[in-house]
């Protein structure tokens, strides 16, 4: 019994990671291979190098590149392997289902079955939260295979650990 309560809900863990039942709106979809190489703001823009400096500006673009490559390596089944280097020891994801999920349960489900065919980040804000924690919020629109788009409002809290933005905490919010 425990262990069918566990794949029911790596099963709600990898639907709260993607499509989900309640999207609403449609996005053109494109295929990842026809999206231009210079695209603001989506995935396959513009690659924006770290600066290691305090500028806010500098921290968001260097935020929302790791947002982009996290949604890239979804895309292309290697979530777990790049969340695995990029999520602090005690981080947790919050998703939409009544999922709150601790770092390893949050490795263990991130590499479902179907992937993303597209998509698109947009209206983002960042928020310091002190020196060496900053929380990045955006929309983002997103379409699997035969469903609907996603459109959610995602927060990422990350934390500066030894140089490196490491995500704390990340929500996704269905809109």
């Amino acid at each position: 019994m425990p262990q069918e309560r566990a794949d029911r809900r790596i099963g709600r863990v990898a639907e709260g990671l993607g499509a989900g039942s309640d999207c609403r709106g449609s996005a053109p979809p494109r295929s990842l291979a026809a999206r231009p190489a210079l695209e603001p703001a989506v995935w396959g823009g513009p690659q924006v190098a770290s600066s290691g400096g305090d500028d806010v500006g500098d921290v968001r673009e260097e935020l929302l590149e790791l947002e982009r490559d996290g949604w890239q390596a979804i895309s292309e089944h290697r979530g777990a392997e790049f969340y695995s280097l990029r999520l602090a020891a005690d981080a947790l994801m919050v998703l939409p289902g009544d999922m709150v999920l601790d770092r390893q349960a949050a490795l263990d489900s991130i590499d479902g079955p179907v992937t993303w065919d597209w998509f698109r980040i947009e209206n983002d804000r960042i928020v310091s939260l002190g020196p060496d924690a900053v929380a990045l919020s955006y929309r983002v629109t997103a379409q699997r295979p035969g469903d609907a788009a996603y459109l959610a409002l995602i927060t990422s809290t990350y934390v500066r650990q030894g140089g490196s933005w490491l995500m704390a905490l990340h929500q996704q919010t269905p809109a």
